[in-house]
Formats: structure tokens, C-alpha cells, sequence
């Protein structure tokens, strides 16, 4: 419930300050503005370490611009870095963060034993660098939820 009013007064703050812009300098250069960071936040996704700050300047209104542009410098980006970071590890002692992996979609214990895919076999992974130990699996954490008990 917390992030439905949080992700709701948001959206009333970017829209005054979208409304108080156009006041301000009139409606085409206020469309121009989120025009323009919509295009160049959508430049920043394609740099690594920027894609934070591209996904806050493609989001329309001002606040999240400002919060972008921000995160363009290292020292708030290597401080969110750490934050995040922090959360993350004390959630998970507390169970608030879980592990789920997935092989091609097929979550652990749906249908194969640990979630394994047929045939699967521990050992070199195929473009492995060499010297890598067997059964290395290189990943990349796409989503973290927390559990609905935490609430």
C-alpha cells in the first residue's frame, strides 16, 4: 500500500511541476523539455552505469529529470550504488529478499527437480573463459521482491 501512495503522489508532483513549467514558459517549449529528456535519457540506456539516470530522464516531469541529471555525476550514482546495496543485504537475513533463478523461464521445481532443465549437467558452461570453475553460471539480478508477509 506504502508504494501505490508513494508511486501516486509522484505522479501529482510531476504533473504540477509539468503544469507549473507550461505556466511558466508556455506549452511547446514545456513539450520540448520532456521531448528532449525523453530522447537523451533514451541515449543514456545504451551507456553502462548510466542506464539508472536514462530510465529517470525517459519518465515525463521534472522531479525524475532532476533526479537524473543527478545520477549523471559519480559521487550520488556510487552513493545510490551503496544504499542499494545496504537494503539489499539486510533484507535478506530478514527473508524480505529472495533468490529465485530460472532457467529459459522455468522457475525452481516447476516440473524439473531444483528447477533444473533436462539433460542439464554440471560442467563447463559452453563460451566459459577458460580456468572458470565448472558449474559457473554468470548472472545478472533483473528483479527483487519483497515477500508479501513483510508488507
Amino acid at each position: 500500500m506504502r508504494i501505490r501512495n508513494l508511486i501516486f503522489f509522484g505522479l501529482l508532483i510531476e504533473l504540477a511541476t509539468l503544469i507549473g513549467l507550461g505556466a511558466l514558459v508556455g506549452f511547446w517549449p514545456t513539450i520540448a523539455t520532456v521531448f528532449g529528456t525523453f530522447v537523451l535519457g533514451g541515449a543514456f540506456l545504451r551507456t553502462p552505469g548510466m542506464r539508472i539516470s536514462g530510465v529517470l530522464l525517459m519518465i515525463p516531469g521534472l522531479v525524475t529529470d532532476l533526479a537524473g541529471l543527478v545520477f549523471l555525476l559519480p559521487g550520488p550514482r556510487r552513493m545510490a550504488a551503496r544504499l542499494a546495496q545496504w537494503f539489499l543485504l539486510r533484507g535478506v537475513p530478514a527473508g524480505r529478499v529472495q533468490r529465485v533463478v530460472t532457467f529459459g523461464g522455468v522457475p525452481p521445481g516447476a516440473g524439473h527437480p531444483g528447477g533444473m532443465p533436462p539433460g542439464w549437467q554440471p560442467g563447463p558452461m559452453p563460451g566459459a573463459m577458460p580456468g572458470e570453475p565448472a558449474g559457473t553460471i554468470e548472472a545478472e539480478v533483473i528483479e527483487v521482491r519483497e515477500s508479501p508477509d513483510q508488507g
